[in-house]
């Protein structure tokens, strides 16, 4: 009886139009989210790689300017001097700190929106190093980024709930509520089994469009 219940619930979903553009709702999101984690992504990825560019070109042009000090072919300001160890520290010389996004960084952007990625390492003091970020929109910060962590978080519950809501409302409305339970089974196991069916579904389509996407 309880596989009889599972495969008449099935068969009631898999005609339901809604449930198909719910799920194709949901596909769509899960294919924004997760284009728009791996843009960030590769927005990072770009503004790592331009500053690892700019160390590089950097320490080249002091290395040359080193080498005509060392030979007397240029003269120089002692606050301009890279072999003054101030001034490399505090400019000429500085480093970047990096973190790279993550290998699943896609699928989740977290805050990595609001805390830098990158941060130049100098001798300053330490009200001039932590003012020197950068600026980002705050209305997108404000709202965030939809990413595939967002779509699950917020979206995935609304499609249980669309779902879900009415498993016993919608019989005792069409009248087959009492119909059902005229049969030998009981009101907990007609339950369980329009629950079990409805979470088979969002499971399959949570890990196959998850799979995909990840």
């Amino acid at each position: 009886m309880f596989a009889r219940i599972l495969k008449h619930e099935w068969r009631l979903l898999a005609t339901d139009g809604s449930l198909w553009l719910v799920v194709g709702i949901f596909a769509v999101a899960i294919a924004y989210g997760t284009f728009t984690g791996a843009r960030w992504v590769r927005f990072q990825q770009a503004a790592i790689a331009e500053a690892g560019q700019e160390e590089a070109d950097r320490f080249s042009r002091q290395e040359a300017a080193i080498s005509r000090l060392n030979r007397g072919e240029l003269t120089l300001s002692p606050f301009a001097d890279p072999r003054n160890a101030q001034t490399a520290g505090g400019r000429l010389a500085a480093r970047y700190a990096v973190m790279p996004p993550a290998p699943l960084a896609p699928l989740a952007v977290g805050q990595s929106d609001l805390l830098p990625y990158y941060f130049k390492v100098t001798t300053d003091s330490r009200e001039n190093v932590t003012a020197a970020t950068e600026l980002e929109n705050p209305h997108r910060l404000l709202a965030g980024r939809v990413d595939l962590a967002f779509v699950l978080i917020y979206l995935y519950p609304l499609l249980v709930l669309a779902f879900s809501y009415n498993l016993l409302s919608a019989e005792k409305e069409q009248g087959t509520l009492s119909l059902a339970l005229s049969q030998p089974i009981s009101l907990a196991r007609l339950v369980v089994g329009k629950v079990t069916i409805r979470f088979a579904v969002f499971v399959i389509v949570l890990a196959v469009l998850g799979g995909v996407a990840a």
